[in-house]
């Protein structure tokens, strides 16, 4: 909870492509996590919170309750699937299936 309310957690982020939301469906993506070919975790986009539009609806009504204005060009990140993992030296790969992969590395 301290990292969440201390925005602790995500000092930066990576970004891919946009892609189009409505295909395919954005609760029914298989999402995989790997450094240097091992798989750390998989999970379905649809695993968190009830589905990805439920994270992102609990996340907009928390945001308006803090009293925060949603504008045009803000990053609403809806949370993570899997456990998080040590940033050990290596290179990582988050595979989205249709969605696309990013890919870095760990020095």
């Amino acid at each position: 909870l301290d990292l969440i309310a201390g925005n602790g957690a995500s000092a930066a982020v990576l970004l891919g492509a946009e892609a189009d939301w409505q295909s395919p469906a954005i609760d029914e993506l298989a999402v995989s996590f790997s450094r240097d070919g091992e798989l750390l975790h998989e999970a379905m986009s649809g695993d968190l919170m009830g589905g990805q539009w439920q994270a992102l609806l609990w996340l907009v009504n928390a945001v308006i309750d803090q009293r925060y204005e949603l504008e045009p060009g803000h990053l609403l990140l809806t949370g993570s699937l899997g456990s998080g993992h040590p940033g050990l030296p290596g290179r990582y790969v988050a595979d989205y299936g249709a969605f696309g992969r990013i890919a870095f590395d760990v020095a």
